[in-house]
């Protein structure tokens, strides 16, 4: 298995920790030749960057009849050549998640320190609006955060 991110360091050392090998910075030339040649007529490609622009890459990798799964919601919208998927059979599917929440529950049970780093922003409900632009901003190119978890609490009673 190959894992690849555009200047995410902290993301791609944190899935080397968790023991994937391979992984690749692909702002980086060679890497990104490493990745390419390593990845080319792959089977499957899960796409999880919400950057639209860069289906057309991961495409390329697929062997004929091969499978990209796109997961997470993507901010624009993308044009696709429908001859192109045709001609090399290719198959398309969205998903939200990868795996049911018991799978997740265990894997944090063994081990949620090693999936720490993976969270970028922890946030009170009152500072929403701050890391949806953060957010956005990644989605956008800009590099401010990587994955936001949003605590709610209760307020607290008025004292009166």
């Amino acid at each position: 298995m190959l894992i690849a991110g555009f200047e995410d360091q902290a993301r791609l050392a944190t899935c080397h920790a968790l023991g994937f090998a391979d992984t690749y910075d692909l702002s980086d030339p060679s890497a990104r030749m490493a990745f390419e040649t390593a990845a080319s007529g792959a089977d499957l490609v899960i796409k999880a960057t919400g950057r639209p622009s860069s289906i057309h890459d991961v495409l390329s990798l697929l062997r004929s009849e091969g499978v990209l799964v796109l997961a997470g919601i993507y901010a624009r919208s993308v044009t696709l050549a429908p001859t192109h998927l045709v001609r090399r059979k290719l198959q398309i599917r969205g998903t939200t998640h990868g795996t049911q929440r018991h799978d997740w529950d265990a894997a944090l049970a063994e081990d949620a320190a090693a999936f720490a780093p993976m969270i970028t922003h922890r946030l009170p409900l009152s500072q929403i609006e701050g890391g949806a632009r953060d957010a956005k901003g990644r989605l956008e190119g800009h590099d401010p955060a990587g994955r936001l978890s949003v605590t709610f609490r209760r307020a607290e009673p008025a004292c009166g």
